[in-house]
C-alpha cells in the first residue's frame, strides 16, 4: 500500500502528531498509514484530503478511479463486493465502513475472546479460518493494538460480528499491555512483561523474538518446533508449538517504530535530502 501522505506531509512542514491531531486520529495511526502497514479508513482518507489539501488520488495514487468504480456498483445494485473493497484496499484506503469483531471459544474455555479488527482483515480471515488440515495450523491477524496467532485445532468456533458506527482512534495504543498467552485445554491466561522486539542486525531476516515467532506459526509449524523470547526483566521463556491455543503480543513489541520519538528529526532529514535532489535553478 504505497501512497505519498509522508511526502506530502512534510513539504506542509507538519508533524505526524500534528496531523493526527488535526484529523482526529493517532500519531501511531498516521505512522502506520505512511508506511503501508493499514489503510487508512475512507472518512480519515477523507479528512487527511481536506487538511493536507490535496484530492485523494494524489495522496493515495490510483484510488480515483476505483472509488468511482465503488460508487457506480453501489448506485446501479446497491452493493459492493468484496473484490472492490479490496481492490481500493490495496491502494491504502478502506471503505467498508463496518466495526468488525472477531469472536472465538477456545476449547477448554467457558468464555469467548472478542477482537475488534480491520475489515481487511475480516477479509482475508473469512477464508483463512476455514483452512484447518492434518498439519499445525494458526491464524495470524492484527488487532488495533495487538498481533494474535490462535491455532485453528483449538479454535471451537469462530464467529464475526459487525456493526456500523464511528471508531474513535484518538486514543494512543497501549504501551502497559504485557504478552498474554493461552495454552492448550487450558481456560488459565499466562501474562508476561515484554522487552521492545529489536531484531538483531547482524542475523539476515531476522525479524525480533516475537516477530520470528509470529512469522513461523504463519507457516504452519511442526508441533515440536520451541520458541524462545526474553521478558522484560531478561529471563527466557520457552513455549511449544503444538501446545499454544493463542498468543497475544502488543504491537508497541514487534512494531518498535510505533515507539519511536524522533520523528520531527527524521522529518528534517527528509526536507534536507529533498532539497539536496533539486536541481539548481
Amino acid at each position: 500500500m504505497k501512497n505519498r501522505l509522508k511526502q506530502i506531509r512534510i513539504q506542509r512542514k507538519l508533524s505526524q502528531r500534528k496531523l493526527a491531531d488535526a484529523v482526529g486520529t493517532s500519531q501511531q495511526q498516521i505512522q502506520r498509514i505512511e508506511t503501508g502497514k493499514i489503510a487508512a479508513r475512507l472518512d480519515i482518507a477523507n479528512r487527511l484530503s481536506v487538511v493536507l489539501g490535496e484530492p485523494l488520488n494524489a495522496i493515495f495514487p490510483g484510488s480515483g478511479k476505483v472509488i468511482k468504480k465503488l460508487d457506480t456498483e453501489f448506485k446501479t445494485s446497491r452493493y459492493i463486493p468484496t473484490k472492490t473493497y479490496s481492490e481500493l484496499s490495496n491502494l491504502g484506503i478502506e471503505a467498508d465502513s463496518a466495526i468488525w469483531h472477531f469472536k472465538i471459544l477456545l476449547r477448554g474455555h467457558e468464555d469467548e475472546l472478542i477482537f475488534e479488527i480491520s475489515p481487511a482483515e475480516r477479509r482475508r480471515m473469512f477464508g483463512a479460518v476455514q483452512q484447518e488440515g492434518e498439519a499445525l495450523s494458526f491464524v495470524v491477524f492484527d488487532t488495533s493494538d495487538a498481533r494474535i496467532a490462535v491455532n485453528l485445532a483449538e479454535m471451537v468456533y469462530c464467529h464475526f460480528l459487525f456493526d456500523v458506527g464511528v471508531i474513535s482512534e484518538k486514543s494512543e495504543e497501549g504501551e502497559d499491555s504485557g504478552v498474554e498467552i493461552y495454552f492448550s485445554g487450558s481456560p488459565k491466561r499466562f501474562d508476561f512483561e515484554p522487552e521492545v522486539d529489536r531484531a538483531d542486525p547482524e542475523e539476515e531476516g531476522d525479524e525480533g523474538d516475537f516477530g520470528n515467532i509470529f512469522w513461523s506459526l504463519d507457516l504452519d509449524p511442526a508441533s515440536h518446533e520451541r520458541y524462545r523470547f526474553t521478558d522484560v526483566d531478561g529471563e527466557d521463556v520457552f513455549l511449544r508449538a503444538g501446545d499454544l491455543a493463542l498468543l497475544k503480543v502488543p504491537l508497541w513489541v514487534v512494531e518498535p517504530d510505533l515507539l519511536d520519538t524522533d520523528e520531527d528529526e527524521e522529518d528534517q532529514k527528509d526536507q534536507e535530502g529533498e532539497s539536496a535532489e533539486m536541481p539548481a535553478e
